[in-house]
């Protein structure tokens, strides 16, 4: 899962303290999504499910899936972009 990813990715206190943050900020701009696209993001990047298992799991068809993933990253995006959010992101990694 994303959380045990960068967990094994930590070297020193300070990339720790980043990764912890980082970490956070995420959870605080899902916290600000409807339910069903926290659910939906929750699922995807941090369960790792692919589209047909999420569809599965909240018997959905595949479409809803795929629609409603995508406009949970638009509202995400768009978090990101308020002055300050995106402090703790690592540009490195595209």
């Amino acid at each position: 899962d994303y959380a045990a990813s960068l967990d094994a990715e930590v070297r020193n206190p300070e990339e720790e303290i980043i990764r912890r943050q980082r970490l956070k900020l995420m959870r605080s701009l899902m916290d600000q999504l409807n339910e069903k696209y926290r659910v939906m993001i929750e699922l995807r990047y941090f369960d790792e499910l692919s589209y047909e298992e999420i569809a599965a799991e909240l018997d959905l068809p595949l479409g809803t899936v795929k629609a409603q993933l995508f406009r949970a990253k638009e509202m995400l995006y768009e978090l990101l972009q308020r002055p300050g959010a995106s402090a703790y992101l690592d540009r490195t990694r595209r």
